[in-house]
């Protein structure tokens, strides 16, 4: 079994802002992923299961708005993650997030960014460290 990575290892923003103690938590159940071009990483609708941190490559957002069809409204690469409502405490998003070139991210199961986890009216630790940069 690969050993996860360590922060000093990852180049994704977000993930490197965290505090050394915040990383931790999270690190055991990090794991380094292939995403191909035109991979779905969430979809409009659907349970939200990982978080994708980019270390390289670019995601779109898109919307689905009505008479218009799908609107790219947004990018993320190694600045960002593939679901911020995830962040937010939601569970599945309302729009669709996918690659638009081939990329390696960190992947984090849903557990460690929802809401659920942490106590009423908090956030989880790792997200409020994301928070608070």
């Amino acid at each position: 079994m690969p050993r996860p990575p360590t922060q000093s290892f990852v180049r994704n923003c977000l993930l490197s802002a965290l505090s050394a103690d915040d990383f931790l938590l999270i690190a055991p159940d990090l794991e380094l992923v292939v995403l191909d071009k035109d991979m779905t990483l969430t979809e409009n609708g659907k349970p939200i299961d990982y978080a994708y941190f980019p270390d390289r490559g670019v995601g779109s957002i898109i919307a689905y708005v009505p008479h218009v069809h799908r609107v790219e409204v947004g990018i993320f690469g190694r600045d960002g993650i593939s679901s911020v409502p995830l962040l937010l405490g939601a569970r599945m998003p309302t729009q669709t997030s996918i690659m638009q070139s081939r990329a390696t991210a960190i992947a984090s199961p849903r557990v460690h960014w929802s809401r659920r986890s942490a106590p009423v009216g908090r956030c989880t630790p790792p997200c409020c460290g994301l928070f608070r940069r």
